[in-house]
């Protein structure tokens, strides 16, 4: 799950983990339990998982309306990469 150290990503760990799911929570910051982001583009990694949530997100709706375009150039180029990824993967059979 990216966007690990996000309020949201916490609270769908939380709600996973309660029935003995594995969790792995990449974030742009790592360390204390957070896997590098840049990891979740490995295609060792994709494969491993079962479900890939993206909730990484740079900005808020007010941060949005103040700086438009940052999500062009902070968070797209990150789902962009991801999405290719994913793609890249052989399909399951």
């Amino acid at each position: 799950m990216t966007g690990g150290r996000g309020r949201l990503a916490s609270l769908v760990a939380d709600y996973f983990r309660a029935p003995a799911y594995e969790v792995a929570l990449f974030s742009r910051g790592a360390g204390a339990g957070f896997r590098p982001l840049a990891d979740v583009m490995e295609p060792a990694a994709l494969a491993a998982a079962d479900t890939v949530l993206h909730l990484a997100w740079s900005t808020l709706p007010a941060t949005s309306e103040q700086a438009p375009g940052s999500e062009a150039r902070a968070d797209l180029p990150t789902l962009d990469k991801l999405l290719t990824a994913l793609t890249a993967l052989p399909e399951a059979r």
